[in-house]
């Protein structure tokens, strides 16, 4: 499982990497009505949202104050999983979904409940060191919450290519996300895609010609930094592409420091 790490200034900017692992479990089949975008806050009043497809949960934004002995700080994590991963599986509503990173580890549970959901969120901070145990709420997203238009420009990788330097040109109307993708490596197409939430499920159509593919994932705005994270896998002529991961900043790009510390946020993304 790859890793990646806080953001820098650009990103084709040397990279800090951060190593991590996630606990899956195996998706117990769909469950329709909890598909979607959802948003809330834990019980430090820090953002935090969801996104469910196929009845599995496929990304995870969280932000946390931590105060111990060495610092205190607001670390924001992401967690992620292509269409072909095993993702974090609902069962009669409840959830839960663990990660492990360099600065710790959290275990996210909760209960889906028609249009709300509750739960915990305990973490083991070891980057200032001391331990948490939050409580959430999140409600399910009715349409956008976020507006995805403009030039993001960042990297593209999979499991047949390394990250490589590219931009997605985005349009959105109401929920309806359309545009353009193209890479330095010579790869184009469009992208089509629905809002909800902060979140987005969406389709690149790759029109290189002798080189066609299609391409299917899920895509996250990072809280406090605005980042776009995106998951995704398919296939085109080098064959099947899974482990598919991008991230970046949408123009103008904001200034921010190699090891991804702006004020008082850190974000790190795992996948």
């Amino acid at each position: 499982m790859r890793s990646i790490s806080a953001r820098s200034a650009t990103w084709a900017a040397a990279l800090l990497l951060t190593l991590l692992s996630a606990c899956s479990k195996e998706s117990s089949g769909p469950s329709q009505p909890f598909d979607g975008g959802w948003t809330g806050q834990t019980s430090q009043s820090q953002p935090l949202a969801l996104l469910v497809a196929d009845g599995s949960i496929v990304v995870v934004t969280t932000a946390i104050a931590v105060s111990g002995a060495s610092c205190a700080d607001t670390l924001v994590g992401v967690v992620g999983r292509d269409p072909t991963e095993a993702a974090f599986a609902v069962t009669n509503g409840q959830f839960t979904v663990s990660w492990t990173t360099s600065l710790g580890s959290r275990t996210l549970t909760g209960t889906l409940d028609g249009s709300t959901a509750t739960g915990t969120l305990t973490v083991v901070d070891t980057f200032c060191g001391g331990n948490l145990h939050l409580s959430w709420t999140a409600t399910k997203s009715v349409g956008a919450q976020v507006n995805l238009a403009g030039t993001w420009t960042g990297e593209f990788s999979s499991s047949q290519f390394s990250p490589t330097p590219g931009e997605m040109i985005l349009s959105q109307s109401g929920s309806a996300l359309t545009g353009s993708w193209n890479a330095q490596s010579g790869g184009f197409g469009t992208v089509s895609g629905t809002v909800t939430g902060h979140a987005a499920t969406f389709r690149l159509d790759q029109d290189t010609p002798g080189c066609g593919g299609s391409f299917d994932g899920y895509a996250v705005v990072v809280p406090y930094f605005g980042d776009l994270v995106f998951y995704y896998s398919g296939a085109d002529c080098l064959g099947s592409h899974v482990n598919g991961y991008g991230f970046g900043q949408r123009a103008p790009l904001a200034a921010h420091t190699t090891d991804g510390v702006v004020g008082a946020e850190r974000w790190v993304g795992e996948h």
